[in-house]
């Protein structure tokens, strides 16, 4: 079974769990654990935290998740 009740103090783990459970996909996870995720349901979670830690400023340590235009300097 997964731990964590899906709140910003549990860190990357919570988010996890929260973009489970906001994707729909908690009982899932709850029932087979993430194992039990198809491959697509899975790239579903990774990309919607990857996406999060990105409009959220909570990059992962030594990652970047700038965009190149960001990164360039360029304007909008």
């Amino acid at each position: 079974m997964a731990k964590g009740n899906g709140t910003a103090a549990d860190g990357p783990a919570g988010l996890k769990v929260q973009v489970a459970k906001d994707l729909g996909l908690w009982e899932k996870v709850e029932r087979l654990g993430w194992g039990g995720l198809t491959a697509r349901e899975s790239g579903r979670v990774g990309g919607e935290m990857t996406r999060r830690r990105a409009r959220g400023g909570l990059a992962a340590p030594g990652a970047s998740y700038a965009s190149t235009a960001e990164a360039e300097g360029a304007d909008g």
